[in-house]
């Protein structure tokens, strides 16, 4: 592979394809693999060139729809991937844009998709907010946001974060191995909680190789953890956060 930076989004529905973006800047062209193994050979099912330009590694594709934000803008964009159709943006009020309020790594990550049991959600922070991490639930009938939280979590503070049953997990960095979940929120109850080095524990990486996680996202649907590691692919069980 080699390609340092990318994503890797898996859909969560039955027999879901394998979506790849490669790099961080200036894309439109997914790559969609049936298997894994057919992406370690790179022999793609299909690839695409979308009508639009993306930033960052935070992209989604979420029941054959695919998400990502606009190049150098505070939108974001919803293409239906069966009919190969652009079906509109939504811009985030205030929300930072081309590593305004990126995470550690910069790389444009200043918004990030995630999806869970509960449905699709984004990850973004605005002046507003200081700075600080601001969850939105995406309402996907309507492509429109049905309720939003504000953290107390600056997100340039944060290595990455994932989403699973509402509750957002935040760790401490990207580059360390390992590193750990420093802070969680919960959208079911606004409750809040930083973590000690000890408390949850993530390997950052499973190869024992140098570090750089570039992306970190969780699957409802095989409930494991996807990563972008400097140009591997690394997948976890969400037990292996933990000792």
């Amino acid at each position: 592979m080699g390609i340092i930076v990318g994503t890797i989004m898996k859909d969560p529905v039955p027999a879901g394809l394998y979506w790849v973006t490669y790099d961080f800047s200036d894309l439109n062209e997914l790559v969609a693999y049936k298997t894994l193994d057919d992406f370690e050979l790179d022999i793609p099912q299909e690839k695409r060139k979308l009508p639009f330009f993306c930033e960052g590694t935070g992209h989604t594709v979420y029941k054959n729809y695919f998400y990502c934000q606009k190049m150098m803008t505070n939108k974001i964009i919803r293409y239906n991937l069966m009919e190969s159709r652009w079906l509109g943006e939504l811009e985030l009020p205030g929300a930072g844009a081309h590593n305004a309020f990126p995470y550690q790594s910069d790389r444009f990550s200043d918004i990030d998709f995630a999806a869970d049991e509960y449905g699709l959600w984004v990850i973004y922070a605005s002046s507003s907010s200081s700075g600080n991490i601001i969850i939105s639930q995406i309402n996907e009938e309507n492509f429109n946001i049905s309720e939003t939280w504000v953290t107390l979590i600056p997100k340039r503070s944060v290595g990455n974060t994932f989403m699973i049953c509402g509750i957002l997990y935040a760790t401490e960095s990207y580059t360390k191995s390992p590193t750990y979940i420093k802070y969680i929120y919960s959208t079911l109850t606004g409750g809040t909680k930083e973590l000690m080095s000890t408390d949850i524990v993530f390997s950052n990486t499973i190869r024992n190789e140098f570090v750089s996680n570039y992306m970190l996202d969780y699957n409802p649907l095989d409930r494991k953890l996807y990563t972008w590691n400097h140009g591997r692919i690394e997948i976890y069980s969400t037990m292996s956060t933990t000792d």
